[in-house]
């Protein structure tokens, strides 16, 4: 198996989504908000329940071109090219989400 060790922008996170909607994954996105991290960056917490590729797509996707608020103030509009990351919200740290993660929450790849 080969993987892109690279992490994902907006744009490939839904683009994989996208042509996965037939797959489980483990753990789900929920909670869209900048990363307090790098506040031009979009993160998402997890669920602790599996969700369906569609439904996390669902969740993903109305990201694309929306304003946050970041932390400590500003507004950030993402974008194709935002990072993307699993991140409680209000906390610096986190996952940033690349290819071999997301094959990692695939339940049926």
């Amino acid at each position: 198996m080969n993987f892109d060790l690279g992490y994902f922008r907006l744009g490939h996170l839904i683009k994989l989504l996208e042509d996965n909607n037939d797959v489980m994954l483990e753990y789900g996105f929920s909670h869209p908000h900048s990363f307090r991290g790098y506040y031009e960056d979009l993160a998402f917490e997890l669920t602790e329940k599996p969700q369906s590729a569609i439904d996390a797509l669902a969740v993903v996707k109305p990201c694309l071109g929306r304003t946050f608020e970041g932390y400590k103030g500003g507004d950030f509009k993402m974008y194709d090219g935002s990072g993307v990351w699993f991140a409680y919200e209000g906390s610096g740290g986190g996952q940033q989400i690349g290819e071999m993660l997301m094959h990692l929450l695939m339940v049926n790849p």
